[in-house]
């Protein structure tokens, strides 16, 4: 159990294990053990080989664990899988068990019953989990053997049963990576010129192969092919096996018109946000065997190609949604215009609103020749009295579109406010400060150590922003000062070994405010929350925040709550999971000087990404000092 994304505890587990369910052929629940990440300096109870290759995958587990996040629906990584899990092999105990514990038998062999008699199935199981691991270091051995398990596999009657036939699959395909482990071979992709396409449109690929083996005589051919089967995929040059290692396949990929066209799959859309692209693939196979023995057999290995693509001319909106706090008339956005062809731009670039907006500049004229990126900022006029709800305000290049919706929120922002910001892992904090009005001063590694901290209003530690801020960590005894000259300091949620790191003397929280992370955290997203000082500024200024701005937040409430804290402090807001106590260290705040000392635990910035009203209102307040 680790991440601030990870919805699972002690407490969780053991919620789990008390319930029942009746689920046949399967066995009772147990959790035999439950474990965090160490920290450094903490002798971990176990370390895993997470560089080694899992001979039944043929990946390395770094990279089968990079493969699993990228379906992540809302964290999936943006790092490479060997900067993303650098230092995450190792682990504390939370509770007794041992990692050998929680090895058991396959759902492929549970599957299996009923379908093979029970000793062919428990052959098939000792074959996997006992010939295939012990043939791991003897790399002919390992390829035999992963040969044979593919024809038992193949063996095996799936008609009729598509979830016994989409395991069978699973299984053979992994053999095949097995296999090209065994082998030692390493496979590149790579685009020629730019990786971008649109469609319509065709590119060439290469594919580098690559092997330290001697076992050559093993291999008998290379091919590449589409694997939908709709030869989109031709070969430009293929294998020559006289030519000795490596070997380079060339291809041309021609990508369908619709690329880009939302279907019918709720996947589509997921896939064609400008966090995700579209995957285009194709097979690489290869024949393997002696003399075309009896162990000859073809492999083959799915590769993504690294190409994205877009339309022939791209329009891109920032932000895509306005925030327009009350009392606010003016507001602005970005467009920017990328043309990936070679055909001249459209003529003009338009942008319409409804009566009672104006724009500035209505239509821009471009250079039909210009350059291949371009960028336009306009600038918008609302009515004194909006109406509630969405405005669209639409974006037009000739046959592309794009919208522009302006969200008009009951929050109230005071005017001249000034926020320094020292940024987190989200940006969400930054961008809907800007959406305020308010003047964002970011306080970055080179800026904070040598500015004036004065002429700031309120001072915000974003998200978990001191794991990494050098400066913020080092400087934070001025941070404090700042409070207690008259400012508002505010530090959204950080993990305990972030806000006291261990073996530091001194935490992150002022030394006469001391508090204390736990790992209390509210995983429904819809807890009941129990307001605890109405009255408080806070809560009052300047908005009226009530049990309503709750309603309606996503994944969770809050997580790693205060513990303890001194009794200077008055905790603002309580919530809790069904069946678990109560957590009161949602908000805290506390006088310091002359000033205020904030610390927020909720999961703010999951509500700010979306705009959420309430958590609008309740951001405004936490920037706002008391005496703004």
């Amino acid at each position: 159990a680790d991440g601030a994304s990870s919805k699972c505890s002690a407490q969780h587990v053991e919620l789990a294990e008390s319930l029942e369910f009746d689920t046949p052929g399967r066995p009772p629940i147990r959790v035999h053990g439950v474990w965090r990440g160490a920290s450094p300096g903490t002798l971990p109870s176990f370390s895993l080989p997470t560089t080694d290759v899992d001979v039944v995958r043929g990946q390395t587990f770094v990279q089968i664990a990079h493969d699993a996040l990228q379906q992540h629906r809302s964290q999936a990584p943006i790092r490479r899988a060997e900067d993303f899990f650098a230092n995450a092999e190792a682990f504390t105990a939370l509770r007794d068990g041992t990692p050998d514990e929680l090895y058991g038998a396959s759902d492929l062999f549970l599957a299996l019953d009923g379908v093979l008699p029970e000793e062919r199935i428990a052959e098939l199981r000792r074959r996997f989990d006992v010939e295939l691991l012990e043939s791991e270091r003897n790399r002919e051995s390992l390829i035999r053997t992963a040969l044979e398990l593919r024809s038992a596999l193949d063996a095996i009657d799936t008609r009729g049963d598509i979830e016994l036939a989409t395991r069978v699959a699973r299984r053979h395909s992994a053999l095949g990576r097995v296999i090209w482990h065994a082998l030692g071979l390493n496979v590149r992709p790579e685009v020629v010129g730019k990786p971008i396409a649109f469609p319509g449109d065709s590119f060439d690929f290469n594919i580098d192969i690559a092997t330290p083996t001697n076992n050559l005589d093993f291999l008998q051919q290379f091919e590449i092919s589409d694997p939908t089967g709709s030869d989109r995929v031709t070969v430009t040059q293929g294998w020559d096996p006289r030519r000795p290692s490596p070997w380079r396949l060339r291809g041309r990929y021609r990508v369908p018109d619709d690329a880009l066209r939302l279907g019918l799959d709720p996947l589509d859309r997921l896939f064609r946000r400008e966090r995700f692209e579209m995957p285009f693939w194709v097979n690489v196979a290869f024949r393997i065997g002696r003399d075309s023995g009896s162990l000859s057999e073809e492999v083959v290995l799915p590769l993504e190609l690294p190409i994205t693509v877009r339309p022939a001319v791209e329009l891109q909106v920032r932000p895509d949604t306005l925030l327009v706090p009350l009392g606010r008339t003016r507001a602005s956005f970005n467009v920017r215009i990328r043309n990936y062809g070679d055909a001249p731009l459209p003529e003009k670039l338009e942008v319409r609103a409804p009566a009672g907006f104006r724009i500035d500049p209505a239509v821009v004229r471009l250079d039909p020749n210009g350059a291949d990126e371009q960028g336009f900022r306009f600038e918008i006029e609302m009515p004194e009295q909006p109406g509630s709800g969405t405005t669209s305000i639409r974006v037009r290049l000739g046959d592309q579109r794009a919208t522009v919706r302006a969200r008009h929120l009951d929050v109230r922002v005071p005017e001249n406010l000034r926020v320094g910001l020292i940024q987190g892992v989200d940006d969400a904090s930054r961008n809907v400060l800007r959406q305020f009005g308010v003047t964002v001063i970011p306080l970055t590694e080179s800026d904070l150590p040598l500015r004036g901290l004065d002429d700031l209003d309120t001072i915000l530690i974003d998200v978990r922003a001191l794991a990494h801020h050098r400066a913020a960590r080092a400087e934070f005894n001025r941070l404090v000062d700042f409070a207690r000259r008259g400012g508002r300091l505010v530090i959204l949620y950080h993990k305990d070994t972030e806000l006291a790191p261990r073996g530091k003397e001194i935490p992150f929280h002022p030394n006469d405010l001391p508090f204390e992370i736990g790992r209390g955290r509210v995983t429904e997203e819809d807890a009941p929350v129990r307001i605890l000082a109405p009255g408080h500024p806070i809560l009052t200024n300047p908005n009226q925040i009530d049990l309503g701005d709750f309603d309606g937040w996503v994944q969770e409430r809050g997580l790693y709550f205060p513990a303890k804290w001194s009794a200077a402090y008055t905790p603002l807001l309580a919530s809790n999971d069904e069946g678990f106590p109560e957590e009161q260290g949602l908000l805290l705040h506390a006088p310091i000087g002359d000033g205020e000392f904030v610390y927020c635990a909720l999961a703010l910035h999951r509500q700010l990404k979306r705009l959420h009203p309430g958590a609008c209102r309740l951001f405004a307040n936490l920037i706002t000092p008391a005496e703004n």
